[in-house]
């Protein structure tokens, strides 16, 4: 991870849906996700109230120490 890299980009406003996987069954609101070994999640966003830097990560220290981490930015 490297916290001067932005990694992704969003405009305020935008709606976005990152697929990554095979579909997990889990339809509903949540801010973590258990994804077996080559999981599939997708995740739907929208970017309505808030400019600025924020980071997408792992809760599995060892993971997100190891750069299962993004620095994403939503701008204007």
């Amino acid at each position: 991870f490297d916290h001067n890299v932005v990694n992704e980009t969003m405009k305020l406003g935008a709606t976005e849906e990152w697929d990554n996987g095979e579909p997990s069954g889990d339809n509903h609101y949540r801010d973590t996700a258990m994804l077996p070994p080559f999981g599939r999640i997708v995740i739907r966003h929208r970017f309505l109230d808030f400019t600025g830097k924020f980071v997408m990560h792992c809760h599995i220290l060892f993971h997100e120490d190891h750069g299962m981490m993004q620095l994403l930015e939503v701008v204007a």
